[in-house]
């Protein structure tokens, strides 16, 4: 336990050292974007400046307009920039532009791997017939005859060149059939005839072109004398370098890895063209420009595009050609092992449905058979990527399709337009989504038993995520229906095996991706409406039903921190939620109307009876780390106690007037009293099973006297007669249970005595229940043992006097380790935390009562 412990420490410390190193990376880009606006605003107002002087000379001395204008707005511009680019607000906003070029230009550049040549080889050749245009402005006129040309002297050069340029088209037409038939052949024709029409390779067919056309021009035609002595050199090397970019490009296309992503990229562009946006007959070129042609019958769009609930099957021909090579190409990358290659065509299959998508988002209908075709492919693929010998083929392959599945949200949904304001849908139902859901069962299914592959956690991973997105798009059914009933597959699985720690961390897994669905689930709860079922209630259950299923085959915890007590009840992670993270987001979420109010009450009370439920079964299986629900109960208690937000009380207003007005009932609305009411039966509920057992871990009492604690200094805050009453019922529940011991001659629950003196103390210190108060100063002493005569700890300053000690120190409230986040508790409600601790453990009052049990034991003896 301590090891585990030791490691998850070790992650936490590499989490924060990847928070500072990103923070530094940031701090970087800033420094960056600040000199980088300095120097384009420096260089604009250069220009500005150079311009003005220039008007200036034009002008023969005199200031025209134009130059004081463009003065002046190079100074402004230096002037504003020197003022605003030590704020932050200004380098962030330069910064997120940046930034976002910055992303354009590596998902651009990076993915085509050829760009860079088509970039050089276009520059040299716009080079070379800038200069010689320019040489022909700035030089001599006339012009070269041909018989000149044909001269001895200049014969020669016009066969160099002829040859040359003949040289180079053989070596490039050697190079590039090479490149595609030895390397790119192989996978798929498609790859190849997609890269061999890349725009690099396009340019630099015009380079042998270009040589053999200069010197037929200059043999029939002549040229001009002022590029009469460059144009042989300037060739002749644009033919060199023309053969030097050719073999650069040719050892760069071996790359099968990055010419497959490529393919991705060129077929999306591809796709995006054929499946233009569909005919709007209301705008204003179909009514003024189009419907005229049309009645001449000249127009000629895609017919398709009228059918605005499918998309044109242009577009859809070329998805489906391009997905089907790419899969091929990964068939083939998995039977020779090629794992660059083999991620390299999941990647393009990727960027080819996100381009599809992206079209395809813009008509209405829901179903779309490229997204069937690539699930049904993807069931292949899943078989013969678990049986290759390279398991981490099948996490990749998982990944991805995680991915692309998240890609069909993009499609059933009306288009945005200016023309409607709101959403003509509250929700939508995807109806794929069971069949990607499906898909990633069948990952996890194959997958399970490789111990040593990642694609089981990736397949819970992928599917929490597409469950993440279906309540973006306000999908409930997909969790209720889909998501739910696949977890519950995928943990019949792991329960047989929890023997196993490799199945015993899938099934933690299970749990934590559930309770990180149910925050999100009650994040968003406004927008899961008309829908089946609550996704929130049957999620609850199901953690609920899961939990009992673990602990009836399993109740000893888990070594490594993944079983369902841990996983529900403890943050071991930042990015590991618990179940009182839940209630916290339940409790402070945004109330808008009263639906919202009636669900954030339903929901709050369903969590506090969920994790009393859990913890009565958890002690019926004598499970040591049970205590832990208790400790969530004060967590949530504390949360309650503390006070509810202001929109409450608005609400339960609001229904008392229309209870008032119509229902004439005398109990009125109080949702501060009801959560808190509801907290002091379940607490009752649940100490009679844990002080009735005797397998509990020691000290578990702590957070029951802890909710104790600070319902009675809320009370001392607000004299609510309720919590009066509660802290009563609770106080003679646990007065009965020592007593009926003492009665029956039984030896008392390991330091329930000495729980019940510090209640004692606070009911009379507070002038709660002066009755209970006496009783307990009647039991201690007739109980009363000379200390270390009994069991128990003596340390602490107040141990001596028999009040409770925890780690040989003196009674606290119990740490709310669970929820101290800056968010749950910022520093002024801890402070106010420790002060109510303060309060509780006052030295006058915790002696004056054990005085008053003192004075009882020698009146006594």
């Amino acid at each position: 336990m301590f090891d585990n412990i030791k490691l998850a420490m070790e992650r936490e410390a590499v989490r924060d050292s990847k928070h500072v190193i990103n923070n530094l990376k940031i701090s970087n880009y800033q420094t960056i974007a600040h000199h980088l606006s300095s120097l384009i605003t420096s260089f604009i107002a250069f220009l500005l400046t150079l311009y003005a002087v220039v008007s200036y000379r034009q002008s023969q001395g005199n200031f025209p307009t134009i130059t004081l204008v463009t003065l002046f707005l190079a100074f402004v511009l230096i002037f504003l920039h020197e003022n605003k680019k030590r704020t932050p607000e200004y380098i962030n906003k330069f910064l997120s532009i940046f930034m976002r070029i910055r992303f354009i230009w590596l998902k651009h550049w990076h993915a085509d791997y050829l760009a860079k040549y088509y970039w050089i080889s276009l520059g040299a050749l716009t080079f070379v017939l800038t200069f010689l245009l320019a040489a022909h402005s700035l030089g001599a006129e006339g012009w070269v005859d041909k018989l000149v040309m044909q001269d001895e002297s200049y014969s020669s050069s016009i066969n160099m060149l002829i040859t040359l340029a003949s040289g180079l088209l053989a070596t490039q037409i050697a190079l590039f059939s090479f490149m595609m038939q030895q390397v790119l052949g192989k996978y798929s024709g498609v790859v190849a005839q997609t890269v061999v029409s890349h725009k690099a390779i396009k340019v630099l067919i015009v380079y042998p072109l270009l040589g053999l056309l200069i010197p037929y021009s200059l043999s029939y035609y002549g040229c001009p004398i002022s590029i009469k002595d460059y144009i042989f050199p300037i060739t002749g090397g644009l033919l060199l370098f023309g053969l030097f970019i050719s073999v650069m490009l040719a050892k760069t296309g071996l790359r099968e890895s990055l010419a497959i992503r490529y393919v991705g990229i060129a077929d999306a562009m591809r796709i995006k063209k054929a499946m233009p946006p569909p005919i709007d007959n209301k705008s204003i070129s179909s009514r003024y420009l189009w419907l005229p042609l049309n009645y001449l019958g000249l127009d000629f769009r895609d017919r398709d595009r009228y059918q605005i609930m499918s998309a044109p099957k242009t577009g859809s021909n070329i998805a489906t050609e391009s997905l089907g090579a790419l899969l091929g190409v990964a068939n083939k990358a998995i039977i020779e092992g090629q794992h660059d290659v083999f991620v390299a065509s999941l990647s393009s299959i990727e960027r080819i449905m996100e381009g599809y998508a992206e079209c395809r988002s813009l008509y209405f209908g829901h179903e779309d058979h490229v997204f069937t075709y690539l699930n049904y492919q993807f069931a292949a693929l899943i078989e013969s990527a678990s049986k290759a010998p390279n398991q981490y083929l099948i996490s990749n392959l998982t990944e991805h399709i995680g991915r692309i599945s998240k890609l069909t949200y993009c499609i059933g949904n009306y288009p945005k337009s200016e023309e409607f304001s709101t959403p003509l849908i509250t929700h939508s139902n995807n109806f794929s989504t069971s069949l990607w859901m499906g898909l990633l069962f069948q990952s996890f299914e194959n997958t399970h038993e490789l111990t040593r592959s990642t694609a089981a956690h990736e397949s819970i991973i992928q599917m929490t995520e597409l469950a993440i997105i279906s309540i973006d798009h306000s999908d409930s059914d997909a969790i209720t229906l889909s998501y739910l009933e696949t977890i519950k597959k995928v943990y019949a699985l792991c329960l047989p095996k929890l023997a196993d720690a490799y199945h015993e961390d899938l099934a933690g897994m299970c749990f934590i991706k559930l309770i990180r669905t149910l925050i999100y689930i009650s994040q968003n709860r406004s927008r899961l409406t008309g829908t089946h079922q609550d996704p929130f209630e049957e999620t609850l259950k199901l953690l609920s039903q899961m939990t009992m299923l673990y602990l009836a085959i399993s109740p000893s915890p888990s070594m490594n921190l993944n079983d369902p007590i841990n996983a529900f009840l403890t943050k071991t992670e930042e990015e590991k939620y618990c179940i009182q993270e839940v209630f916290f987001v339940t409790l402070f979420r945004e109330i808008k109307n009263r639906r919202d109010y009636a669900t954030a009450i339903s929901d709050s009370k369903e969590l506090i009876e969920t994790n009393t439920k859990l913890g009565k079964t958890a002690i019926s299986k004598e499970v040591y780390l049970s205590g832990y629900y208790l400790a969530a109960l004060f967590e949530m208690a504390y949360m309650i106690l503390r006070g509810l937000p202001a929109h409450f009380m608005e609400y339960d207003a609001i229904e008392n007037e229309e209870m008032a007005a119509f229902r004439q009932l005398n109990e009125q609305e109080d949702s501060q009293r009801d959560l808190t009411i509801l907290v002091f039966e379940n607490l009752r509920e649940i100490y009679v099973e844990f002080y009735k057992s005797s397998s509990v871990m020691s000290d578990w009492q702590q957070s029951v006297f802890s909710i104790l604690g600070v319902a009675i200094i809320r009370y001392s805050n607000t004299k609510d007669n309720y919590l009066k009453e509660q802290i009563e019922d609770t106080g003679w529940l646990l007065y009965a249970l020592v007593a009926a011991d003492y009665y029956e001659m039984k030896r008392p629950h390991y330091d329930s005595k000495k729980y019940l003196q510090l209640l004692g103390a606070w009911l009379d210190h507070f002038k709660i229940c002066s009755e209970l108060s006496q009783e307990i100063c009647e039991l201690i002493a007739k109980t009363y043992r000379p200390r270390g005569m009994y069991g128990g700890s003596s340390g602490g300053n107040y141990g001596h006097y028999n009040y409770p000690t925890i780690s040989h120190g003196d009674f606290y409230l119990y740490p709310l380790r669970n929820i101290r986040h800056h968010k749950i508790m910022p520093k002024n409600k801890m402070e106010e935390f420790l002060s109510w601790e303060k309060r509780l453990m006052q030295r006058d009052s915790l002696l004056k009562f054990y005085q008053r049990i003192m004075c009882k034991v020698k009146v006594k003896s």
